[in-house]
């Protein structure tokens, strides 16, 4: 899924309650299920670590 505009990666974390470890100020531009990833998204596993 490709969102509207960019999104803050440190927001995602935030707002799933995950810790963000490395770049902080980087943007996320979709999200998908781990199956359908593709080049540029991050994945977030079970201990909620970006």
């Amino acid at each position: 899924m490709q969102f509207s505009s960019p999104v803050s990666i440190q927001w995602v974390a935030d707002f799933i309650g995950a810790k963000l470890i490395g770049n902080v100020s980087a943007h996320a531009t979709g999200i998908n299920e781990i199956h359908k990833v593709e080049k540029g998204i991050w994945f977030c596993g079970p201990s909620k670590i970006l």
